[in-house]
C-alpha cells in the first residue's frame, strides 16, 4: 500500500472532513449535441448558465480548493463566460479538469483556456460512421481539434474517455491508434449506466466479446505506451472516498456526496441491470444547498457525518457476481437513510 492509500484509509476513519482540495462543478446545462445515451434525454433541461458571481461564491466557501472539475448536463464551451470563469482562480492557484465533446475546441478557444490542466474529451467511438451514429458529429473535425489543443497547450493532460456499449465494441482497440493520433496522455473505458431497460444490454452477443477486445486494447495500449484505465480491468471493488474529498455541486448550488448520483429532475433514476430496476433516490444524497446555507455547515453536517459513516461500515474486499449484486438490489429498502450505498454499482466496477 502508497502513502497516498494509507493516507486515504486514516482520513476515512473519521465522520468528519477537511475542507475539500476538489469539487466537481455544473456550470451549464447547454450543450450542441444530442447523444441518445445521455441523462438530458430523460431529464427537464432548463438551458441555464450559472452566473460568474455564484461561481465566485462557491470558490469562497471552499478556501482550500486546488482543483475544479467542470462537468454536467452540458458542454462547458457553451457557457457565454467559460473564460471568465477560468480567469476567475488565476490568483487562487486553482486548476481545471475541463470535460468536453470536443466540437467546440476552435483555435481562439484554446487559446484563451488559461488554468486548465486536463482535458476529458468524451469520445464513444474511434470509427467515424459509429461516433457519428452515437453523437451526430463530425469525429476527424474532433481529432483535429484535440490535435490542435496539444500543439497549443503542451502542458494540457489530455484523456479520451468513452463509454462501453453495444456500438463499439468491436472498435476498443481502434481507440489506441485514435489516441495516438491525438497525442493522448491517457483513454478511460467505463461502463454505461442503463436508464432504460433498452439499455441494459449485458448479456448481449457483442458483450459477451468485451473480454478479448478489451485484452486487445489492453496488449496494444501497452505496445504504444499509452495509459489504459478500463473499469472492466478492475480486480477488486473501488473504496468510495468521495464523501470525504469532493462534493458535487449541481447548476443550482445543490450538493451531492459523489460522481455517481446523476442529478435528475425527479426524486429518483432509473437504473437497469441483468433485467432488474431500481429507483435510485437520489434526492436522499441531497446534502444542502451551497446558494442557501454555507460549505462548512453542510461539509460536516449530520447527513454528511451519517453518510460516511455508512460508507465506511460497507466497505468489502470482494467482487460480486452478477446475480449476487441482483439479489441485493432486490431486498433492499429504499425508505432508508442512504439506502443506494449497499448496492452501489460503482464500487462493484459495472458503472462508470
Amino acid at each position: 500500500m502508497n502513502a497516498k492509500s494509507i493516507l486515504t484509509n486514516l482520513i476515512r476513519r473519521s465522520n468528519y472532513a477537511l475542507s475539500p482540495h476538489k469539487v466537481a462543478v455544473e456550470i451549464t446545462q447547454n450543450c450542441n449535441l444530442n447523444c441518445p445515451v445521455c441523462p438530458r434525454q430523460f431529464n427537464k433541461i432548463t438551458g441555464e448558465n450559472m452566473s460568474v458571481e455564484k461561481f465566485r461564491h462557491i470558490l469562497d466557501q471552499l478556501p482550500r480548493l486546488r482543483h475544479v472539475l467542470i462537468i454536467g448536463q452540458g458542454e462547458p464551451l457553451m457557457h457565454p463566460n467559460i473564460f471568465e470563469i477560468l480567469n476567475l482562480v488565476k490568483s487562487r492557484n486553482i486548476h481545471f479538469t475541463l470535460t468536453t465533446n470536443g466540437t467546440l475546441l476552435s483555435e481562439e478557444n484554446i487559446k484563451s483556456m488559461n488554468n486548465v490542466s486536463v482535458v476529458e474529451a468524451s469520445i464513444d467511438s474511434p470509427n467515424p460512421q459509429c461516433y457519428k451514429k452515437i453523437r451526430g458529429a463530425n469525429l476527424e473535425l474532433i481529432l483535429n481539434n484535440l490535435k490542435k489543443l496539444k500543439q497549443l497547450k503542451k502542458d494540457v493532460y489530455l484523456r479520451i474517455q468513452a463509454i462501453i456499449m453495444e456500438d463499439n465494441i468491436e472498435d476498443l482497440p481502434e481507440f489506441i491508434t485514435f489516441a495516438k493520433n491525438a497525442n493522448a496522455d491517457e483513454i478511460c473505458l467505463f461502463y454505461l449506466i442503463s436508464f432504460t431497460q433498452n439499455t441494459d444490454r449485458w448479456e448481449s452477443e457483442r458483450f459477451k466479446k468485451l473480454d478479448a477486445k478489451l485484452r486487445l486494447t489492453k496488449d496494444l495500449a501497452e505496445r504504444e505506451g499509452i495509459k489504459l484505465v478500463a473499469t472492466p480491468l478492475l480486480e477488486k471493488p473501488r473504496i468510495c472516498t468521495e464523501p470525504w474529498f469532493q462534493p458535487r455541486i449541481t447548476l443550482n448550488g445543490d450538493i451531492y456526496p459523489c460522481c455517481y448520483m446523476y442529478i435528475t429532475s425527479n426524486p429518483t433514476w432509473q437504473e437497469w441491470y441483468y433485467g432488474v430496476c431500481l429507483n435510485v433516490p437520489q434526492f436522499k444524497y441531497k446534502m444542502g444547498n451551497i446558494f442557501k446555507d454555507s460549505f462548512k455547515k453542510i461539509w460536516n453536517g449530520s447527513d454528511y457525518r451519517l453518510l460516511r459513516e455508512t460508507v465506511r461500515k460497507l466497505d468489502d474486499p470482494s467482487l460480486l457476481r452478477p446475480e449476487e449484486i441482483n439479489q441485493g438490489r432486490k431486498k433492499i429498502d429504499l425508505k432508508e437513510k442512504f439506502p443506494y450505498c449497499k448496492v452501489c454499482l460503482f464500487k462493484q466496477n459495472c458503472a462508470c
